[in-house]
C-alpha cells in the first residue's frame, strides 16, 4: 500500500503542479495580449461582493456534505469487505 499510495500521490502532484503552470502561462499569456487594448476600460462585474461571497459559502457547504457522503460511503462499503478474503483495495 505504502509505495502505491507514494507513486499515486507523486504522480496527482505532478497533474496539480502542470495544470496551474499551465494555467498561469495561459493567463500570462491573454494579460500581455489584452494591455495593448483598451488599457483604460474598466470591466464592470457581473455579480456583486456579497453575491459572490454567498456563491463561495454555499460551494463550501456543497462539498463538505458530498465529502461527508462519500466518506460515509466508502466506510460502509470497507465493512464487508474487511471481513472478507479479498483486500479493500482490490475493489477499486
Amino acid at each position: 500500500m505504502g509505495s502505491e499510495g507514494s507513486q499515486i500521490r507523486v504522480w496527482f502532484e505532478i497533474l496539480l503542479i502542470s495544470k496551474v503552470g499551465s494555467f498561469t502561462a495561459r493567463k500570462s499569456q491573454t494579460n500581455r495580449e489584452g494591455e495593448g487594448e483598451n488599457m483604460e476600460a474598466e470591466e464592470d462585474a457581473v455579480i456583486g461582493f456579497w453575491s459572490a461571497f454567498g456563491w463561495l459559502d454555499g460551494m463550501i457547504v456543497f462539498i463538505a456534505l458530498l465529502s461527508e457522503y462519500v466518506v460515509d460511503t466508502i466506510e460502509r462499503f470497507k465493512k464487508p469487505i474487511s471481513r472478507g478474503s479479498t483486500s479493500f483495495l482490490e475493489w477499486f
